[in-house]
């Protein structure tokens, strides 16, 4: 798919749900499609989808967007410059949601910490998301 095909694709995406005509499972597609493109630019897509979800109803998406956040982090785990910033607000969101989404936001923290060199870090974000399973 060529650069241009793929931003209008987002951008009709981000159109449909402004009309609340799609949810979660745009957000899906555009992540299931960043795994695959392993690009910024796509993983920057899912993001701002799920930051619209967010926006329209932050009780019932917040979840989608930590999970955005946390995929796009692993999906760019190879740029751990540009991860860590999306795992690091992947786990300052899903602290506020607490249990299993803290926890698996903590994990992916860790493997970006570690992809960073920052084995302490990583360590410590570890051991605080073992402390809570």
């Amino acid at each position: 798919m060529e650069p241009n095909e793929y931003e209008e694709q987002i951008r009709l995406h981000l159109a449909a749900i402004a009309r609340r005509a799609a949810g979660p499972e745009v957000v899906d597609a555009l992540l299931a499609h960043a795994r695959v493109a392993r690009s910024p630019a796509s993983v920057d897509g899912a993001v701002r989808a799920a930051r619209l979800l967010c926006e329209h109803d932050a009780l019932e998406h917040e979840s989608t967007l930590v999970r955005a956040l946390r995929s796009g982090a692993d999906t760019l785990i190879r740029r751990p410059a540009m991860a860590l910033p999306l795992a690091e607000e992947a786990v300052s969101l899903a602290r506020g949601l607490g249990g299993p989404p803290l926890i698996v936001a903590l994990a992916t923290l860790s493997r970006v910490l570690r992809a960073a060199g920052r084995g302490a870090e990583a360590d410590a974000a570890e051991a605080e998301a073992e402390s809570l399973s």
